[in-house]
């Protein structure tokens, strides 16, 4: 669902950005459409990273582990920190994304982590 999630948070972005909703909002903001570029431009990179963990994950590739815990930190920092942010212009802004990256995050590293499965699994 990752990647529906980052396409549809991408697409939100730029309809933002190119005269959406609310094109009055960002020229009095600057550093608001700024903030809106970089989320665009985060969402595209942690997709192409999406794709990438897929690959490796069919093919069981013994790096798999160790990009996904990097994957799942980098996108939960990123997505916190866009969220403080974003939250700062507009005070009714969901939380709910923030919150399931935490929770993604706080359950997955450790299964990684700890997981003899997981080490048996990701050997090529």
């Amino acid at each position: 669902l990752t990647p529906l999630g980052l396409l549809f948070a991408l697409t939100t972005d730029l309809l933002l950005l190119m005269g959406g909703r609310m094109p009055a909002s960002l020229a009095s903001h600057p550093a608001f459409s700024g903030l809106l570029f970089f989320d665009a431009i985060s969402d595209v990179v942690l997709l192409a990273a999406v794709i990438v963990l897929n690959i490796f994950f069919y093919g069981k590739r013994k790096e798999f582990p160790r990009w996904f815990i990097t994957f799942l930190a980098v996108s939960f920092v990123l997505i916190f920190s866009i969220h403080q942010m974003i939250s700062s212009y507009l005070p009714a802004y969901p939380t709910l994304v923030a919150f399931g990256s935490f929770v993604a995050a706080s359950g997955w590293i450790p299964y990684f982590l700890r997981s003899e499965r997981v080490a048996q699994t990701f050997v090529n």
